[in-house]
């Protein structure tokens, strides 16, 4: 499993935190060009991303890498909640949708509930020793 964090710098920096708590090998990143060059790489099952767009053109730089997203889980925190805004998010099919002045300790419940289900259990550990 692997979490990844991207908000651009002086962002989300409470809800990297609480992000970090719950999986501390989270891979933080501050620039899109750093997250999509680490999007082309092979990547776990599952992943999970937890991206935060502070504006609109954040908004933008992570559409731009929309096509590396099919196969991961994203949580996405939007700049407002103009319908325009929540359109392109959705195009991103995110498991959850808030924005930036929304309650972030929800993204970090819902992050924990992903992981939660995400993780084997004991019995599934020793099955793939096996």
């Amino acid at each position: 499993m692997q979490v990844f964090f991207y908000a651009p710098d002086g962002v989300g920096e409470r809800l990297q935190e609480a992000v970090e708590d719950l999986f501390p090998e989270t891979q933080v990143y501050r620039a899109i060009k750093d997250l999509s060059k680490r999007f082309r790489h092979p990547l776990d099952n599952p992943t999970i991303a937890v991206l935060v767009a502070r504006t609109t053109e954040d908004l933008g730089g992570i559409l731009s890498i929309g096509d590396l997203l099919h196969d991961v889980r994203v949580l996405l925190v939007l700049p407002d909640m103009g319908s325009e805004t929540v359109a392109k998010g959705h195009s991103l099919h995110p498991r959850f949708l808030s924005h930036i002045e929304g309650d972030l300790t929800e993204v970090a419940a819902v992050l924990e509930k992903m992981l939660k289900v995400s993780r084997p259990t004991s019995r599934e550990e020793e099955n793939r020793k096996r």
